[in-house]
């Protein structure tokens, strides 16, 4: 069950790199929160989105968009819970 001082269940995120001889690089919390549509960075990122043009990484950074905005449904009804 989550909750207030209860585990996060969670997987990391990592940003992928072109080499597969090198280690993916671990983005931390601040990184990941810079996809959410609420961020001001959010623009910048759909902008240089649109000029990389690679569908891999729009259908990546859309499932972690999806994955935001969840987390914050969960924490807001966690919060009406309590």
């Amino acid at each position: 069950m989550m909750g207030r001082d209860k585990p996060l269940y969670a997987a990391p995120v990592y940003l992928s790199t072109p080499n597969l001889t090198h280690l993916p690089i671990p983005l931390t919390n601040l990184q990941v929160l810079q996809f959410s549509s609420k961020n001001p960075h959010a623009y910048a990122i759909d902008e240089m989105l649109r000029c990389l043009e690679d569908p891999h990484i729009d259908v990546e950074v859309s499932r972690l968009c999806e994955k935001l905005e969840l987390q914050v449904k969960i924490q807001k009804q966690l919060d009406d819970l309590e």
